[in-house]
């Protein structure tokens, strides 16, 4: 439905951590088609086709200044690319608070917003320190930032792992309403099967427990009204 796309297109997303955005403009045709396909779902999806779309240009401007010969003013078109990302991130992870909202998956709503609340942690940095790459600094400020930068980079692999791990379980556990009554599909993927299946075993296990506690709450609530309504009679009789 549009996730399995979402988490090939971030796969190629992360040597962004790095400085690497050959890759982007490639991340965001996957993106742009997921946006496109999860439209339908809720409206911060939809405005992530059009933010794929802006970040593909954004990523191919950012990759042509990579090359030798413009690479002494990469740091401005870099840091516009980083800032079109995070709207992005925002974007993505806001339609999956939601639709795990609407699809009682508690648990990875709060991971959404999470996530979304560490991009920005990363982000921001990672963006302030792009832009003035290219700025002449006092040595001791290189020094500074060069260690910033370094703790930048683990920060902002830390937070890809996150969100790719979030886009996988996604995908292995929401599916389209329309595809409720249709038979799912396996996975080639061997552990995206036995993630269904683990899922699947904890929704079966969450509704037996929902619909015992329903019966003894049913069960305690007759015994009660019995129970006062033989105490009426007795005092009736008296």
């Amino acid at each position: 439905m549009g996730f399995g796309l979402l988490f090939i297109g971030y796969l190629l997303l992360v040597p962004v951590s790095i400085g690497f955005f050959y890759t982007v403009p490639v991340s965001a045709v996957f993106f742009a088609i997921a946006g496109w396909k999860l439209a339908r779902v809720n409206r911060p999806f939809g405005k992530s086709f059009f933010c794929a779309i802006l970040l593909g240009v954004a990523g191919g401007v950012a990759a042509l200044f990579r090359l030798p010969a413009l690479k002494e003013h990469a740091s401005y078109p870099e840091a516009i690319a980083l800032a079109v990302i995070l709207v992005w991130h925002i974007l993505v992870l806001t339609g999956l608070e939601w639709v795990s909202a609407e699809t009682g998956l508690p648990l990875l709503r709060q991971r959404a917003l999470r996530n979304k609340i560490y991009a920005c942690l990363y982000y921001v940095p990672a963006i302030l320190l792009t832009a003035i790459d290219g700025v002449p600094l006092p040595d001791l400020a290189v020094e500074i930032l060069h260690g910033a930068s370094l703790a930048i980079i683990v920060l902002g692999l830390v937070v890809f792992f996150l969100n790719g791990l979030l886009i996988w379980r996604a995908y292995a556990n929401i599916c389209m309403p329309e595809d409720l009554d249709m038979p799912r599909k396996p996975s080639r993927f061997g552990f995206v099967n036995e993630a269904r299946a683990r899922a699947d075993e904890k929704e079966a296990a969450a509704r037996e427990a929902s619909r015992k506690k329903q019966e003894e709450y049913r069960k305690r609530r007759k015994k009660e009204w019995d129970e006062k309504q033989k105490a009426k009679g007795s005092r009736k009789k008296q």
